[in-house]
């Protein structure tokens, strides 16, 4: 990260370990600037909390829908129907705030690629969130976005990545996907492990 022209940190004092709100939100303004600096090309990078333990403070009151949710960090102190209401409504957030995202990049010449580190356990095989070795954390969302501008310009890499969407593949495709969207060539790409060939 400290390779980019500009870092900037919204929640700098926040850990894992701190339990109040901590929203990807905070996000949005500081990705208003990056759109309007004045450079034909850009790559904007956004490192988010999404769904991590404390479930609760990832979300804003008003994505609160599913209801119970937990009221104690002590996951055994929990239950199930607590653990995925909660988990459920950073997911509902999640959803908010990448639909946020796509609406600022609608209009222009635009590709948006999610994906998040890990997948969540939430209790199956009596595993919990994502420290435990789980066939369920390692399922971890993805998804890729195009403005109707980018697909015009590039309908081969739009067709290919609907091609590719229902393979899997691990995560290392992510840095070769993103140097073959954006047309930046380099002897490190691998073209085999992006998912717009």
């Amino acid at each position: 990260m400290n390779e980019c022209d500009s870092l900037f940190h919204v929640n700098i004092d926040k850990s894992s370990y701190v339990f109040d709100r901590w929203v990807d939100g905070d996000l949005l303004p500081l990705f208003d600037n990056a759109l309007q600096v004045d450079n034909r090309k850009k790559m904007i990078l956004l490192h988010t909390i999404g769904s991590h333990w404390w479930y609760n403070s990832h979300f804003t009151d008003e994505f609160a829908r599913y209801q119970p949710t937990v009221n104690s960090k002590i996951i055994s102190s929990c239950t199930q129907e607590e653990m995925i209401n909660s988990y459920d409504n950073t997911v509902l957030y999640t959803d908010y705030f990448l639909h946020s995202l796509i609406d600022r990049l609608r209009d222009r010449n635009a590709i948006l690629i999610y994906q998040s580190d890990h997948g969540e356990a939430l209790g199956e095989e009596g595993v919990w969130l994502h420290a435990a070795e789980s066939a369920y954390t390692h399922q971890a969302a993805c998804m890729v976005w195009m403005s109707d501008k980018y697909k015009e310009l590039y309908p081969e890499k739009y067709e290919k990545a609907k091609e590719n969407s229902v393979k899997r593949f691990r995560t290392d495709y992510l840095f070769h996907s993103i140097l073959d969207a954006a047309g930046i060539g380099s002897e490190y790409l691998n073209n085999s492990l992006s998912i717009f060939r």
